[in-house]
């Protein structure tokens, strides 16, 4: 139960992070949009986006950062070792090539806010990856 719990609050942590940039890439996009991604954000209203995007990412990240708690139990269960300032090389491992395996394509569709789609990455690595161990290791001790 420490691990969801403490996976939920990194999520929210994060969610803090996704929320301060979301709304700034989708009103850059709705403003200097060119293709289909501007399109679709115009034709959608950019607020109406937005809002959805800051309702919905309280409960996305923060049950999405309670099942990465999980996974980092799993791990930790499976192939012990701490690595690369984590408590589990593995599961770090892991979670940094999944965000680069989503956060690459982002930026390929998204290139007029790439640099958004590479802070919400850095963030999802940082907290999900190193901040999660720290806050089950504090949780349990």
């Amino acid at each position: 139960m420490v691990y969801f719990i403490a996976g939920a609050a990194a999520g929210l942590i994060f969610m803090l992070a996704f929320v301060a940039v979301a709304p700034m890439m989708v009103f850059s996009l709705a403003r200097d949009g060119e293709g289909r991604v501007g399109a679709y954000v115009r034709r959608v209203n950019p607020t109406t986006l937005m809002l959805g995007l800051v309702v919905s990412a309280y409960p996305i990240w923060t049950l999405l950062g309670g099942i990465l708690g999980l996974f980092y139990r799993l791990g930790i269960q499976q192939v012990p070792g701490a690595g690369l300032g984590s408590g589990n090389l593995v599961y770090t491992v892991a979670l940094t090539l999944a965000t680069l395996v989503a956060a690459v394509p982002g930026m390929l569709l998204l290139r007029r806010v790439a640099w958004g789609v590479v802070v919400i990455a850095v963030a999802f690595m940082g907290i999900y990856g190193w901040l999660l161990p720290f806050l089950v290791q504090a949780a349990e001790s």
